[in-house]
C-alpha cells in the first residue's frame, strides 16, 4: 500500500512538473475568448427615411444561429441594442419586432426556443384569421436578417447594424359613384393575397391558399375631387401582410347582393404610384418603405359597366379614363 501511494504521488508530481515545464499547454485547454456582437436595431426603411424604431417597434427579439443554421440563442434588446457574447465563427441573425407581443397577429411554425434550423423558421398569420377570413386589424410586424463574423481576439467587439422592414400594410379603400351621391352599404370590398406565411428571410412563402382580407372598419366619409368638389364616399379599412411585386394582390368590389362588380390588380396601380412618390427606387424598396395606402375609386357608374372608374393612390391620380377591369 505504501509503495502504491509513493508511485501515485510521484506520478502526480511528474505531471505537475511537466505542466510547469510547458506552461503554454496549461492555457491551450481554456475556453476561447467570447467577444460581444453589439447588435443595434433600426427602422429607417420607411417613406421618411427616419429611424422610427423607438416609436413604431415593440417586443423585439434577436435569434442567433451558427454558420450551418443551427439555433443557438434568443436575446431581448434593451431599447434598440443588445450585446451578445459569442465565440469565433460565422453567424446568422434574425430580428423580429412585434412578434413577441401578446397581441401579435403572427406565430412561429415551431417552438423557436428549441432546436431548429434557420431555414425552417417561418411566421404565420394567425390560424384563426386564415381559417375564418375574419376582419380585424393586424399588430405591426417587423423582420430583418444579418450575417456576421466573430474573431477570437480579446476585447474585440463587432457592431451589427440591423435595419428592420415592416411586413404589415394598411389600406383604405374609398368608393364614390358618378353624378349621384353614394349610399351607405352600396358597395363593400375585399383584398385577396397569398401572403399569410413569411419565411426566415422576410419573403412570402406561398401556400397556394390566398387569404381574403375583409374590412375591419367601415364609415361614410367625404372625398375631394381635384376641382374642389366634395362627394360622400364609402371608406373601408384593411390590414394585410406583405405586399410583394411577384405576388398578386387583388381588390374586389361587391354589390349588396354579393354580385361582383369590379376586380382590380393593385400592383400595377402601386407601380404607377411609385413613379410619383419614389421614382428612383426599385419596386421592392418602395413596397418595403410604403405601408399606408389610400385607394380611391371614383366615378363608379353602374350603367356603364363600371369601366369609367377613376383611381387614385395616396392622392396621385393613376387612372382617369375608360379602364378595362
Amino acid at each position: 500500500m505504501k509503495l502504491k501511494f509513493v508511485n501515485h504521488t510521484l506520478c502526480v508530481a511528474l505531471i505537475g512538473a511537466t505542466g510547469l515545464l510547458s506552461g503554454c499547454s496549461v492555457f491551450e485547454d481554456l475556453e476561447p475568448c467570447r467577444n460581444n456582437a453589439q447588435v443595434r436595431l433600426r427602422y429607417t426603411r420607411n417613406m421618411a427615411s427616419l429611424d422610427r424604431y423607438d416609436s413604431d417597434v415593440h417586443c423585439s427579439r434577436v435569434l442567433i444561429y451558427d454558420a450551418d443554421g443551427h439555433y443557438l440563442s434568443t436575446h431581448t434588446p434593451e431599447g434598440a441594442s443588445v450585446d451578445i457574447p459569442l465565440l469565433e465563427g460565422n453567424y446568422h441573425l434574425i430580428a423580429f419586432g412585434g412578434m413577441h407581443c401578446e397581441d401579435s397577429s403572427f406565430a412561429f411554425n415551431l417552438d423557436a426556443a428549441q432546436t431548429h434550423n434557420y431555414f425552417d423558421l417561418v411566421s404565420e398569420l394567425g390560424a384563426s384569421r386564415a381559417a375564418t377570413e375574419s376582419a380585424s386589424p393586424l399588430h405591426s410586424h417587423f423582420q430583418a436578417t444579418a450575417d456576421f463574423s466573430m474573431q477570437n481576439l480579446e476585447g474585440a467587439h463587432v457592431p451589427v447594424e440591423v435595419d428592420l422592414t415592416k411586413n404589415t400594410n394598411h389600406i383604405t379603400v374609398e368608393m364614390a359613384t358618378k353624378d349621384v351621391p353614394i349610399s351607405a352599404g352600396a358597395y363593400t370590398a375585399t383584398i385577396t393575397a397569398d401572403n399569410a406565411v413569411i419565411s426566415h428571410d422576410g419573403k412570402i412563402a406561398k401556400q397556394a391558399t390566398p387569404v381574403t382580407y375583409r374590412p375591419y372598419g367601415k364609415a361614410m366619409a367625404t372625398l375631394s375631387y381635384g376641382d374642389g368638389k366634395q362627394v360622400p364616399c364609402i371608406s373601408e379599412e384593411f390590414d394585410l401582410s406583405i405586399i410583394d411585386e411577384q405576388n398578386p394582390t387583388v381588390l374586389r368590389v361587391y354589390a349588396p347582393d354579393g354580385t361582383l362588380v369590379l376586380t382590380q390588380q393593385l400592383l400595377p396601380l402601386f407601380e404607377k404610384a411609385k413613379e410619383q412618390e419614389l421614382p428612383a427606387a426599385e419596386m421592392r424598396e418602395y413596397l418595403d418603405r410604403q405601408d399606408k395606402w389610400v385607394v380611391q375609386l371614383t366615378n363608379l357608374d353602374p350603367g356603364n359597366g363600371y369601366t369609367g372608374v377613376k383611381v387614385a393612390i395616396n392622392g396621385w391620380v393613376i387612372v382617369n379614363n375608360k379602364f378595362e377591369f
